[in-house]
Formats: C-alpha cells, structure tokens, sequence
C-alpha cells in the first residue's frame, strides 16, 4: 500500500521531480548536518535511489543529486562476501531497510542473499560520504553483521520491521532493532533478546550520543555496551579484542607524555596515538590539534608524519621479545608475541587501529601526497601498500614451512645484501627479515637469483620441476593476498579529493628489479623451462593454474597503473596502454596454444583481452559464446573489435551472419569510410536494397583503382536500386539511375581506346584505373593514337559532356578549340589548283568529323566550333599563318553554310 510513497512525500515536500520512479517504497527520509545558517540537506531513501535536497532561504529546494545506492550496495557486499561482482549473481536478492544521518553522510543498512550459495541473508551498514564535493559513486564503508538469518516468504515482510539509531555520528557503529531484539554493531555483533511479556521495542532515539529505547513493559531504558566504550579507537575495529589485548596494545601514561613532549613529529603523533589507544581520545585529539593546529600553512609536512608512523609500525619491535632488548629503543612497540606469525597478525590490527585513529582525530580527510618509492602518491595508497605488505609478509611466513629451504635461502641473501648479519646476536635471520616488513618484497629478487643459480648447476627434471614450482607458489601467495587486501579495501583507502595522481602499485614495479619484471620472468622461467620437461597432467595443471594467479597479479597492476594514468590525462597513457596490450597477450596467449581454454578465457574476459576471447570463440566455432561477448562487453568496444578482427583475418562470411540483435551496430561499423565497401552486402542481407544502391553508387563514384571493379560497382547499384520497393525512394532512385547510366557510357568510351594507346599509359586493357573525362580526351586525340580517325575525334568531342563547364581549373571552350586544331593537325593541307577544293576538304579529318556529326543528326551551328577562333589559335603552328589552309577552311565552312 505504500507505493509510490516516495514520489509523493518528495513532492509534497519539495515539489514534483521527475527523477524520482514512479512506485518506488519510501524507506526513510532524514536530515543532514546544517551546512550554513541557512542551508539545510535532507536525504530521501526511496527504492534503489538516494537523493539529496536542500532547502535554502525562502524555503526553496532543490535536488542536488539522485544516485543509485542499491547498485553500490549490491556490488560492495557481493565483492565482501563471495569475492565477487554482484552482476554476475543469478540468484542475488538485496534490500535497503533503513537509513540515518552520519557526521558526514549517511548510513543505511541494508541485507543481501545469494540463493546461489545458500539461503543465509547477511546485514550490514553501508557508510556513505556525501560531503565529497559531487555524487557519491562508491561505499565509503561496509560493515557486516555478525548477525544472520535464513530466507524464506516471510522474510522480505519482516525485513521492513528492523530501524536503524546512530548514537553517535562519528563512529562506525549504531544499533538495528525490530521488536523483539536490539543489535548492536560492529565487530562481535551483541544481541539483546526483549524477552518479558508484553516487552516489544516501540520505538527508539538518541540522546548525548546514547541510544535510548521505549517498551511497553520497562518504559524508556538503555543498552550500555561498557566494554566496547572503555576500548576507545578498538571499538571501530573489524577484530575481536579482549580486555587482555588491550593492556599490551596500549603504553604506560609515562610513555605517552614521553612521546608527547619530544621535538620530533612522528613521535609526538605516536603518543596521540597510544592515548587514543588507551581510551584517552581527549588527550588524543588535543595533541593532534596542537601538533597540526587548522589553518596553519606549516601542516604540510602531515603527510609525511603520518606515512613515517605508519612505516614505523610495520616495522615494529616485539615488545615481548628479550632478544630484541638492545634493539629496541621504541616504547611504543605494538607487537607483543613471540612468534612470527602472531607478530605480523598483531601489526594487521595496529594497522587497522591506527587508520581509523587517523579518522577520529580528522587527520584522514587532510591526506594528500608523500614521496614514496622515488616518486610522489596520494598518502592513502602509501598506506594501503603498507598494509598490503604485512598480508605479503603473512603469507611468507605461511608458505615458510612449506618451502623451508627455499625460502630460509632466500632470506639469507636478502640480509647479506642488507648487510645484517652483522647485527643478529642471538635473533635469527627469521626474526630480522619479518620484522622489517616495509622490505618484504626483496624477498621476490632473491627467489629467483637462488632458482637461477640452482637451475644453472646440474639438476634432474624432476629438481627443475620442484624449484620452479616452489618459487611459484611463495610469489602467488605473497602477491595474491596482498592483492586481495587492496581489493578488498579499494572503500576503505579511496581518494575523493582533487589530487589525482600516477599509481604505481608496488605489486608492479617495474626495472630491472621491479616485481613486474620478476614475475614476467618467473612467468617465462616457467612456460620455457619447467612445462616443456613434463608429461604428467597433473604437474602440468598445477604449473598452468600457477601462471594464471602469476599473469593475474602482474596485469591487475598494470590495470590500477593504467586507471591512474587516465584519470590524471598523462601524456604517456597510451604509450602504457601498448605495453600492457603486448605483455596481456604475451602472457595469456599460451594458455590458448596449449589448450587450456577456460583459463585463457576467465583472464581474458578480466582483463578485456578481445583478442583472446574472439581467437577462442573461432578455434572451438562457439558461436553462442561470441553472442554472450557482445553483450557481456556491449559497453566496452567489444562489438567494433570483433567487427575489425573478422575482417583482418579475411572472415567475412562470419561477419555477415551475425545475429539480428547486431544488425544496427554492424551497419554502423560498416559506415565508416574504411569500412564501407562491406556494408552494401549487410544491406543487402537485411534487404535494405535502398541503402544498399547508395552505398553501391557512392563506392563508385569515389574508385579511381580499377575500370572493372567501377564498372561492377555500378552494374550492382542498378539492380539494387531497380530491386527498391519503396515509393517514398522512386524519384531519388531514378536520378540516380539515370547518373549511372552517364557513369556506365563514360566507362564504355575508356574501354574503346586503341591498345596501342593503352599500353602507351602502362596499362592492360583488362586491368586499366578510372581516367578522367579530360584524360580520356587527351588519349583520344594524342600522337600516340597514330590510327586517330574521325570516330576518335567524334568520341572526343562527345566526351565533353561529361565536363563540369563551372570546373574553374578547366578552360571548356579552350579544350573544346584544342581538339578541333588536333583534328586540323592530322592532315597536311596541301592544295593542288587542278582540283576541287571540296574534294580536297572530304579527305581531312577535320571535316569527316563534321560531315559524321552531321549523319548523327548533330547541330552543326553549335557543333562546329567559330571559324575565326579556330584560324586564329595558336595551337595550329606554322598553318596559323598559312593562307592555302585558310583558304580551304574558308570554302570548307562556305559550302556548309550553304548545305544548312
């Protein structure tokens, strides 16, 4: 009963939009933070679409931006849970419940199924910052429930019985309710069950940051999570944290006013940290105030305190650890076990404290740039990269007691190349290599100089397998869960601010040294040395499915490189881009040779290999696969790429029984000039004939190559146009006819010229180019036509029809007196008295000519040309001064003039 609810509380609130879809639910509407005096926003949440209104002075609105919140949602929980891109869910069923305003947007919670996997429905609450300067396009947050339920009829009803309170709008946390239980989230979601008689949850709000909650049988009461309170910044974490924890995670007051009171930066942004740690987010945020005061210009330097202090806890001390007592000069040591695994675990939930620290303080929405790496990066990458290393370090250390050897060698270069052997004492080279985390990937250039210098000595098939397939997995290990974590946390680190900046992930570096160039050659190693030397399927699948996870790793970097490039307008993006194409076929291409079609394909279709994809389709002649593509990729080019591939391979056939659905895109493909010698056949095969006689008569007009090829062209565009059943088309049809038929006796009189003439012009007679109107005169009345004879002139003359008179580079009347004096030219014009003049005149080309314009019905008076200009021409010679010739050509036009 409640739809359309939307539509009509946003118009009668703030008139009619024609944005808002007709029957869309209204699931709630709030208001935003005041932004001036008198300025107000308010959010509307109605179906799949959020909008923001504001109403300024005068009580005026006005719809600053609808966007589709539903599809953020949907795409953000489906890549959480199940790793993968909600489109591609058959069975995926999502609902927005309930919405709230936040210190800086909003927050909905929402539910999702995914019927494909089971029929467990999953909570959470989507943050979205709507204070970004434009429309949101991505979740700034998402946090899970650890609360579920299993779907059924009855659930979407009771779905719409859960509210939503946000005590306290600068955290990530709040209460959902219905009316037998209250959630509090996030981390360890507890659940307070209303179990007394009569005890159901009317309604609930706020107070002081403090939610408060009325029931029929208590009255007003209160849920005090006193725990998650005490934790200060551990509260917004996504781990579950004892009280235990906390006493090692936080430092002695002692040490935080030792921190506080130094000189240096970096420590005193230290000790804010361990205060806010403690629970002292007062203290915390009184420090940082002062360390980066508002509006002072000398903050500039936040960036680089803030990527050091994150640097600086990636590569913690244990605190637990006697052995490291002289190391560690640090009192704030985040670590407190004393195994390795523990150690780099702990440093994953500093890290996690330490961003949202970053947050609660308001330091976050200051980052900027840094100088990382040689180069300068947004602040966020920075940190994301170091976190993105300690999930590398863990799976090392995972994939350690696997390869033992393998990799205990590799560390051991890693420190002699460091110069650290010196230092270890009692610590072994395990101890030092993990604790410096920010230095994990030098790890990758050790693994294979060890695999080079152990393939190099004389090892068995069997020694060659097992160390580069060894390497392979430590690489993939490493690079996939440090790849995985970035993906997963694209939300958590993305940068809206206008700092837009070339990304090199440190996942693909390249050089010499660069991790992208390691793995290309590990990939190379592979394919080259390890595949060739086995028969045995199973050690080959394992090496196939290794250079999928390797190819995947180097070109999502290269991906995430290239989208940098784009958005900041760099001048070498498609310079990149060529790069990228060469190494993605380079890289995917094997996997097609061998026969591993499926692997080639999930690469391809990733990474918008075309090339693969369509070499695929046509080597197994999947026709329905094809079809899948060109709608999978509609929005990407995937349809002109095709379109151009079956046309390079000379697969024309292919290209033309496309299905309908790609008529219209094909026939816009085929317009195109370098294309549109095919598209007359589309039309034709669409029976088009119409369009088909156009493009026909168009393609003739412009081909100067080839006489036949003109000829067929033209032959084709009448019968198109005569094969036309369109009324509308029968005037335009039959000018055009007719202009085909001038074309066609055009042709005729270039076909008629002498061989001798043809050969002249070094061509064959069956293979001759278009000649123009004026050429074809030209060779008519040449020298080289000796056999010329009145027929030849005739023909030259009647060419001058197809001569455009307005052609400013052709004089008409000077080519038209050219050919006459030619015809003059053919004879001598010598005169003996003892015989008739006309019988002397009867002879001469000129005037055979005349006398066959004349059997042809001719208009001699405007046939011949004026006998004075044509005496008076220089292009007569020596017989311009004649008198004998201008005698005869006189009694020649006499006699004419008395025939007429």
């Amino acid at each position: 009963m409640f739809s359309g609810i939307g539509r009509k509380m946003s118009s009668f609130i703030f008139g009619a939009s024609p944005l808002q879809p007709t029957g869309a639910p209204l699931q709630a509407i709030t208001v935003g933070l005041t932004e001036d005096d008198d300025d107000f926003s308010f959010y509307v949440l109605s179906g799949t679409q959020l909008q923001k209104w504001t109403i300024g002075e005068g009580i005026t609105e006005r719809l600053f931006y609808q966007v589709d919140v539903d599809r953020m949602f949907r795409e953000s929980i489906a890549r959480k849970l199940w790793d993968q891109d909600s489109k591609h869910l058959t069975q995926f069923k999502s609902w927005l419940i309930d919405m709230q305003s936040t210190s800086n947007g909003v927050v909905i919670f929402g539910a999702a199924v995914n019927m494909d996997v089971s029929l467990t429905v999953s909570y959470a609450l989507a943050f979205i910052d709507t204070d970004i300067g434009g429309t949101p396009s991505a979740l700034e947050k998402l946090v899970l429930l650890d609360y579920q339920d299993s779907y059924d009829d009855e659930l979407e009803y009771q779905l719409q019985n859960f509210k939503l309170v946000v005590p306290d709008t600068k955290t990530y946390s709040g209460y959902v309710y219905n009316k037998e239980r209250v959630l509090y989230v996030p981390g360890e979601t507890e659940i307070v069950d209303i179990q007394a008689p009569g005890g159901h949850v009317l309604g609930a709000g706020c107070c002081d940051k403090c939610a408060i909650f009325f029931s029929s049988s208590v009255g007003l009461f209160t849920i005090s999570m006193t725990q998650k309170q005490d934790m200060g910044l551990v509260e917004e974490s996504n781990y579950d944290v004892s009280r235990a924890d906390m006493s090692v995670l936080a430092a002695s007051s002692s040490q935080i006013q030792e921190l506080s009171m130094s000189d240096d930066k970096i420590s005193r942004l230290k000790g804010a940290f361990l205060a806010a740690m403690k629970g002292n987010m007062k203290q915390a945020q009184a420090e940082v105030d002062k360390l980066f005061p508002v509006g002072d210009h000398a903050n500039s330097d936040i960036d680089q305190v803030v990527t050091s202090l994150s640097k600086d806890l990636i590569d913690d001390y244990p605190a637990s650890d006697p052995r490291w007592a002289e190391s560690r000069q640090d009192p704030s040591s985040r670590t407190t076990s004393l195994i390795i695994l523990n150690q780099l675990n702990d440093k994953v939930k500093a890290h996690d404290y330490i961003i949202n620290f970053l947050k609660k303080v308001g330091l976050w929405d200051k980052l900027k740039e840094v100088q990382s790496r040689d180069t300068q990066m947004l602040t966020r990458n920075a940190l994301c990269e170091h976190a993105e290393k300690i999930q590398a370090a863990i799976a090392l250390r995972t994939q350690h007691s696997t390869y033992p050897a393998l990799v205990d060698a590799a560390i051991k270069k890693v420190l002699e190349k460091r110069g650290d052997f010196d230092s270890m004492q009692s610590l072994t080279p395990q101890d030092i290599f993990y604790r410096e985390v920010s230095k994990v990937h030098e790890i990758a250039e050790a693994l294979m100089e060890y695999e080079e210098h152990f393939l190099a000595a004389d090892v068995t098939t069997q020694d060659v397998l097992t160390v580069v397939s060894s390497v392979n997995a430590v690489l993939q290990s490493m690079f996939d869960q440090a790849l995985q974590y970035r993906q997963n946390k694209v939300g958590v680190y993305q940068s809206y601010g206008p700092e837009i900046l070339e990304y090199t992930p440190w996942t693909s570096t390249s050089g010499e040294r660069g991790i992208r160039t390691i793995l290309i050659k590990q990939y190379t190693k592979t394919y080259e040395e390890a595949l060739p030397e086995t028969g045995d399927a199973e050690i080959r699948d394992v090496l196939f499915e290794q250079l999928v996870h390797l190819t995947d790793i180097v070109l999502d970097g290269y991906r995430c490189q290239l989208e940098s490039l784009r958005q900041c307008n760099s001048a070498h993006h498609d310079q990149f881009l060529k790069r990228y194409e060469q190494d993605r076929n380079k890289m995917i291409a094997p996997l097609l040779e061998y026969g591993k079609h499926e692997m080639a394909a999930s690469l391809a279709e990733k990474y918008c290999d075309f090339e693969i994809l369509i070499q695929l389709c046509d080597d197994t002649n999947n026709s329905d696969r094809i079809e899948r593509y060109l709608v999978q990729f509609a929005d990407k080019g995937f349809a002109d790429f095709l379109y151009a591939w079956y046309l390079k391979k000379g697969k024309r056939g292919k290209l033309m029984s496309l299905p309908v659905s790609q008529h219209a895109e094909l026939r816009s493909f085929l317009q195109t000039d370098d294309n549109k010698y095919l598209s007359w056949l589309h039309d034709i095969h669409t029976n088009n004939y119409i369009e088909a006689h156009s493009t026909l008569l168009d393609l003739a007009r412009l081909e100067v190559g080839c006489l036949a090829k003109k000829k067929t062209l033209l032959s084709l565009s009448k019968l198109a146009g005569l094969a036309a059943d369109d009324p509308r088309e029968e005037v335009i049809t039959e000018d055009h006819i007719e202009d085909i038929n001038r074309e066609q006796d055009l042709i005729t009189h270039q076909e008629q010229l002498p061989p001798r003439v043809i050969q002249h012009l070094g061509m064959e007679e069956d293979n001759m180019r278009v000649l123009a109107p004026v050429e074809i005169i030209q060779q008519y009345i040449s020298d080289f036509n000796i056999d010329a004879n009145e027929f030849d002139f005739k023909k030259a003359l009647d060419l001058l029809q197809y001569i455009d008179k307005d052609d400013e580079n052709i004089d008409f009347e000077a080519l038209r007196l050219y050919i006459w004096t030619r015809a003059v030219l053919r004879n001598s014009w010598v005169y003996d008295q003892a015989i008739d003049p006309q019988d002397v005149l009867k002879d001469t080309i000129f005037f055979k000519v005349i006398d066959l314009a004349y059997r042809e019905g001719q208009n001699l008076p405007s046939f011949l040309p004026e006998l004075d200009s044509l005496l008076q021409s220089d292009d007569l010679g020596l017989l311009k001064d004649d008198d004998t010739f201008q005698y005869l050509m006189s009694a020649g036009y006499e006699h004419i003039q008395q025939m007429l």
